[in-house]
């Protein structure tokens, strides 16, 4: 009974957005600005609940002396020094909060985006292998464009640049557009099953 009530309010709120989409209407247009803001706050209490969830299992990993502890006593004194700033301490341009943002989390992050970096490239060695003619022409699309993506390119041969660009915008394009349709046809499947109640995983099912 619980969850066909929420089966049942789910396919409720998804015909109202629906309707406010396709109907020019004050009445769905209302409704959905009020679901809309059902949401922010429902997120809103995922995070806190999100945030409880983090500490409640790391502080069990610190009390049991598991594993690397030493790690989750690190993230519950960050998480909670960063949440203690943001709230109750001045949070402005000249802070302290926005100073271990900007001096500590966005280097970590660029540390992290540098190293996915040797990722990409080991990948993109395994892919440029000629083992089939299929990679033999990913092989020879992707020299193409990065030498006519360099100024030596121009140089060697004028015409490598424009070879290039018909690469990046014909074939690239169509293929990424492609991707994005599929996703898009996907994601509605995905919908009207959830919808319609076929796919119940959202249920802990």
């Amino acid at each position: 009974m619980k969850n066909n009530l929420a089966i049942l309010l789910c396919g409720l709120c998804g015909l109202v957005i629906i309707a406010a989409f396709f109907l020019n209407s004050p009445v769905t247009t209302r409704m959905q600005d009020v679901l809309t803001e059902w949401v922010i706050v429902l997120a809103g209490f995922s995070y806190l609940m999100g945030g409880f969830s983090i500490l409640i299992s790391h502080s069990m990993r610190i009390s049991r002396r598991a594993e690397s502890w030493f790690y989750s006593l690190v993230l519950i004194s960050c998480l909670v020094g960063m949440a203690s700033l943001g709230i109750f301490v001045d949070n402005g341009p000249n802070s302290l909060f926005q100073w271990l943002f900007a001096n500590v989390q966005n280097p970590m992050q660029a540390t992290m985006f540098s190293l996915l970096a040797f990722y990409v490239t080991s990948a993109s060695y395994r892919a440029f292998r000629v083992k089939t003619w299929l990679a033999t022409l990913l092989l020879i699309s992707a020299l193409l464009v990065m030498i006519g993506k360099v100024p030596i390119g121009e140089i060697i041969w004028s015409k490598f640049p424009i070879i290039a660009q018909w690469i990046l915008t014909v074939p690239s394009l169509a293929a990424q557009r492609a991707l994005l349709v599929g996703s898009a046809l996907g994601l509605i499947a995905t919908g009207l099953k959830t919808l319609l109640g076929i796919e119940r995983s959202w249920l802990g099912r």
